[in-house]
């Protein structure tokens, strides 16, 4: 008998984030997916799909372990990061860093904008945001 592959879907980063908290909340699978209004099988396939998951869904299950909507919507593929916000966990690691000399930090900060002008201009073409930044 084969074994199927399961392959982590749109939704995976949310269904680890979900895990973590379900698990500090002390609530077990069948009691998460009643809060959620789910069945105990969508619960389980929720990083799984190839599909993203619907809003309501992902908002319940948010609620239901006190993770922050716009989070919880970001992990599951439902929502893109702004694209001003996308480099800047970058950019303050680059400029809190002692591992560069202050030329190699300008360097990377400035190809760091380079980046961000050409995911723009992506997005000014096509109307949405590339599908992974570049950083």
């Amino acid at each position: 008998m084969a074994l199927r592959s399961r392959r982590p879907g749109v939704a995976y980063p949310f269904a680890v984030q979900l895990e973590r908290r379900r698990i500090l909340a002390g609530l077990s699978k069948t009691d998460l997916a009643a809060r959620g209004g789910i069945a105990r099988t969508t619960l389980d396939r929720l990083g799984y799909t190839t599909e993203p998951p619907h809003e309501r869904t992902i908002l319940a299950l948010a609620d239901a372990v006190g993770m922050d909507r716009e989070e919880a919507a970001q992990l599951a593929g439902l929502l893109q990061p702004a694209m001003d916000d996308a480099s800047e966990p970058v950019r303050r690691a680059i400029a809190e860093s002692d591992a560069y000399s202050p030329l190699q930090k300008q360097m990377l900060l400035d190809l760091i904008g380079v980046i961000d002008q050409a995911n723009q201009k992506a997005v000014g073409q096509t109307g949405t945001p590339p599908a992974e930044s570049a950083i």
